[in-house]
């Protein structure tokens, strides 16, 4: 019994191999998430910081400079409970008692959302439908376990969790070289 493929199947599977192609070569590189120097500028967030513990940061990326991991608590000032929007990791390569809020030397490591006031990319943010995230994520590498959708982007791994139909949290992470 001999195997056939229709035109149509023949068509998407180039397409597929295609997409993978770009994919290894870079071509799909969707750059930085979010410029996070600019995410603790916005009006409407208010933060607290601290450093993470030896534990806390065992799974992160060490850059060289590396100093110590930073998080700061993403808070919404206009509301009364000051709900957390989420948080941000960095990594600092300066000494914890030089740090401070205002700079131009923290490297990006994680940013984890709770709320839909702020995106990543430009594209996606918590409350976006599965369809919508699968659209954006569609070219890179993906798959589906339980309440989660996780993504490899360019340089940086993605988990949705999701709710439903609709994403509830969402968590970038530099993956390392």
């Amino acid at each position: 019994m001999a195997c056939s493929a229709t035109v149509k199947e023949k068509e998407a599977s180039q397409r597929d191999i295609e997409k993978g192609e770009a994919v290894k070569a870079g071509e799909l590189e969707l750059g930085e998430p979010i410029d996070f120097f600019q995410l603790k500028k916005l009006p409407f967030i208010s933060t607290t910081s601290g450093v993470l513990s030896q534990t806390e940061s065992k799974d992160f990326c060490t850059p060289t400079d590396h100093q110590f991991f930073g998080q700061y608590f993403l808070l919404d000032r206009a509301d009364e409970q000051s709900e957390i929007l989420g948080k941000l990791i960095v990594s600092v390569p300066k000494r914890v008692k030089i740090w401070t809020y205002e700079n131009d030397y923290e490297s990006f490591v994680q940013l984890e959302l709770e709320s839909n006031k702020v995106s990543l990319w430009n594209k996606i943010r918590v409350g976006i439908s599965d369809t919508e995230l699968m659209n954006f994520i569609e070219p890179y590498f993906s798959y589906k376990a339980g309440a989660y959708v996780y993504s490899w982007l360019g340089g940086y791994a993605l988990a949705a969790e999701m709710e439903g139909t609709a994403v509830k949290k969402l968590i970038v992470t530099k993956i390392c070289n």
